[in-house]
């Protein structure tokens, strides 16, 4: 069985942020979600080349054998999520998402953030 996977730009701080939040706050289902960075081992076996170039196009979900990217990606974490989590992503409109992801090099500027579980624990692939 092909694990959940939840592929995010490593070197962003935002990304990183975000993997923490998503990881504080998963349901049983979403502790089995595994995380890997789109330009990592992992996702080079797994994600198409255009998924793999940058500018790359934001978070990429593959959940039970089905690909998602964007904010389609993050709307199919509800799974993995508990409530009120899982409602809130549902609201995440597209607009709103391409906005955040064409500017996520901004605001990882403006932030320091590396994700502190990377290398030390199973749930992160190479």
């Amino acid at each position: 069985m092909m694990s959940d996977i939840l592929f995010y730009d490593g070197p962003c701080s935002l990304c990183n942020y975000t993997v923490t939040k998503v990881i504080k706050h998963s349901n049983e289902r979403g502790e089995q979600l595994k995380f890997a960075s789109i330009d990592g081992e992992t996702a080079l076996t797994m994600l198409p080349k255009n998924l793999r170039t940058k500018p790359y196009p934001g978070v990429v979900l593959i959940s039970s054998g089905h690909l998602s990217f964007g904010a389609k990606a993050v709307r199919n974490l509800k799974p993995f999520l508990r409530f009120p989590f899982s409602f809130l992503v549902l609201l995440m409109p597209s607009i709103v998402y391409r906005i955040i992801s064409k500017n996520r090099s901004f605001i990882s500027s403006k932030i320091s953030f590396q994700c502190p579980l990377n290398n030390n624990t199973e749930r992160f692939l190479p």
